[in-house]
């Protein structure tokens, strides 16, 4: 059975409508600031998640000039944002990345989903379009996070 991009749509759509509820964090591009220490052009987020019982840990996107983002957060580093196209790129650029409690237990896990565009290597090679869903679940006794569920390109890094 292939599984089409609008259903992927949809259930991010679910799941945003879910995270307004159970105080979800979600990082947004407009948060995005110049790096102080970078070349010009490139961007950071840098924010705090408060991931529950007392645990807040740094979270951190680091854009370079050609428009590719890298989280680092606990012991992830994960490939969030491309925009640049280079036979692929994520479509709208960044993918929505989401600190949520998944397993009811209290603590926020990290969910990443998107589209992963494959533009081809040159003008008029066939568009498609992958879904990429990735779910971390936070483990407290180790102060980090596990991949729990997987599918579509790797953005692990």
């Amino acid at each position: 059975m292939k599984r089409r991009p609008q259903n992927l749509v949809v259930a991010a759509l679910v799941l945003t409508a879910f995270s307004v509820v159970a105080g979800a964090q979600v990082v947004r591009s407009a948060e995005f600031k110049p790096d102080p220490e970078g070349m010009p052009g490139e961007m950071r987020y840098d924010r705090m998640v408060d991931v529950g019982r007392g645990i807040r840990l740094p979270v951190t996107i680091e854009v370079t000039v050609r428009r590719n983002g890298t989280l680092k957060v606990a012991n992830l580093k994960l490939r969030v944002l491309d925009e640049y196209d280079d036979g692929q790129v994520y479509e709208g650029g960044l993918l929505h990345v989401e600190f949520i409690d998944v397993t009811g237990d209290g603590l926020k896990d990290l969910v990443v989903t998107g589209i992963y565009v494959h533009t081809g290597e040159k003008p008029g090679d066939p568009v498609t379009r992958e879904p990429i869903t990735s779910v971390y679940v936070f483990e407290p006794g180790k102060a980090e996070f596990r991949r729990t569920f997987h599918c579509g390109p790797e953005i692990d890094l």
